[in-house]
């Protein structure tokens, strides 16, 4: 699937840089039939769990090279009608149900758990080292992918859904390093530009988010888990955007 995610990948380099506008439900559409694709199929009796781990890594891959590109070309308006929009697809039973970006983002069985208990790698995730090991492009850096990983976990997070985006490859970051678009926020004009990605439209909306995110993690025990803090670099969210620093500058 390397070939394939290298053309769509030039695709959309192509396609935000010299059509405008772009039609961007085409695309969502596009994304949509991917869901699929990590179901079993109707007509399909006989199966196993993991049967179809090969297109969950690629959405999750696709997705995040994808929404990197976007970042990178600076196209706010596109990323946040993709993170923010919903999609829709067809499960096992073909019933239709409506999901948000973290769909793309499934856990890779046969990968994180059977290969690496099979093997005895005691890696931290193998589906960290693999979009690593893949990512061999000059345009789209793995910092970069790593980065949008991160971004879409924050993003996600604020909004609170029941699942969010967990950011897989942060495993490679070190702690404390820093998310270039979040430390922006102390600049009003950038919060004016990027604030669509975060489904807002003031600054006093997305303090509110960040406090609703901190109290239902103070609840939960997610965010304590000893794992997560060590083996992944995700810090609580109010630590990575200072709420009382957002849109102090001009």
């Amino acid at each position: 699937m390397l070939p394939l995610r290298d053309d769509f990948i030039d695709f959309t380099f192509a396609l935000f840089k010299y059509r405008n506008p772009v039609d961007l439900d085409q695309i969502r559409d596009f994304f949509e039939k991917l869901l699929a694709f990590g179901f079993r199929p109707e007509q399909v009796q006989s199966w196993t769990e993991v049967d179809w781990d090969n297109f969950k890594f690629f959405n999750y891959e696709l997705m995040l090279n994808f929404v990197t590109i976007l970042l990178q070309m600076r196209k706010y308006e596109e990323v946040g009608f993709f993170v923010q929009g919903q999609y829709f697809y067809r499960n096992s039973t073909n019933d239709l149900k409506q999901v948000g970006i973290e769909m793309f983002n499934r856990p890779v069985r046969s990968l994180d758990e059977f290969r690496n208990n099979r093997l005895g790698l005691q890696r931290v995730n193998l589906t960290a080292d693999l979009i690593k090991a893949r990512a061999t492009r000059k345009d789209v850096s793995f910092g970069n992918i790593r980065e949008t990983d991160l971004i879409l976990h924050y993003v996600t997070a604020l909004v609170g859904g029941r699942f969010g985006w967990f950011p897989r490859t942060s495993a490679y970051g070190g702690r404390g390093s820093a998310i270039e678009m979040f430390d922006r926020l102390v600049s009003r004009r950038h919060f004016e530009r990027v604030k669509v990605v975060f489904g807002v439209d003031t600054v006093d909306e997305l303090k509110t988010a960040i406090n609703a995110s901190v109290l239902r993690n103070s609840e939960s025990s997610y965010g304590n888990s000893p794992d997560i803090i060590w083996n992944y670099d995700i810090r609580p969210v109010e630590q990575v955007i200072d709420p009382q620093k957002i849109a102090l500058d001009p």
